[in-house]
């Protein structure tokens, strides 16, 4: 089953921890965005861990070093995953995955930036790496790219069960992301940007919910 993950970006923790109360029911994974963490570091991640019970939360940290000790202040505070970069070193990697398994946690590898994203893929998964995201950054979504070509070519490394798609994901999107049946798709922007969000997360779990029955 594909598991909708709601990614709070917005720098405003108080905004944050109410709009993950409102999804709360319909995701399966709660992400402390990047922007939450810079802003008020694992206060952040602890504040949505005790609003949004019953729920995974990933803290969005986007390792690049000190890997083992970044992980596990992350994991102290209640997450359930932690993601590191793809282009990090392959000690830091592993210094991650150490922290997981000693927190009985999960490590997302967000290939943003990957020059080489089926190579890079291979490499990371033959380390341990439980599920890989493809993630179109932020920046360059303006410009209309979108992560479905590094999605076709994470496959070609991994199963659909260890990928994961982000990055200016939208309903018009989701039929096309559907069909590779990635085991996470990460919606942020699109709900944070929406007028009635409760009713546009439901409509993204539906969408996603067609594609399982007819699989």
């Amino acid at each position: 089953m594909t598991q909708l993950q709601l990614a709070l970006d917005e720098p405003d923790l108080d905004v944050a921890v109410a709009r993950g109360r409102e999804l709360i029911d319909l995701v399966e994974i709660i992400e402390v965005g990047t922007p939450l963490v810079i802003e008020y570091g694992m206060e952040a991640v602890r504040r949505i861990r005790e609003a949004c019970p019953g729920v995974e939360i990933l803290a969005d940290l986007k390792v690049m070093d000190a890997g083992r000790l970044e992980a596990s202040l992350a994991f102290r505070a209640g997450a359930d995953w932690v993601s590191v970069l793809g282009v990090a070193d392959d000690a830091t990697v592993h210094g991650v995955l150490e922290a997981a398994a000693d927190a009985g946690g999960h490590v997302l590898v967000d290939l943003i930036g990957c020059p080489d994203i089926s190579g890079r893929g291979g490499q990371l998964a033959a380390l341990g790496a439980e599920v890989l995201c493809v993630h179109t950054a932020f920046d360059v979504q303006a410009s209309g790219a979108d992560p479905l070509t590094e999605l076709a070519e994470l496959l070609e490394a991994v199963p659909p069960e260890q990928a994961a798609v982000a990055g200016g994901i939208r309903p018009e999107t989701l039929p096309a992301v559907r069909e590779f049946q990635p085991r996470i798709v990460v919606v942020g922007g699109y709900l944070a940007g929406h007028s009635q969000p409760r009713k546009a997360a439901a409509e993204i779990r539906e969408l996603l919910l067609v594609g399982e029955r007819v699989s």
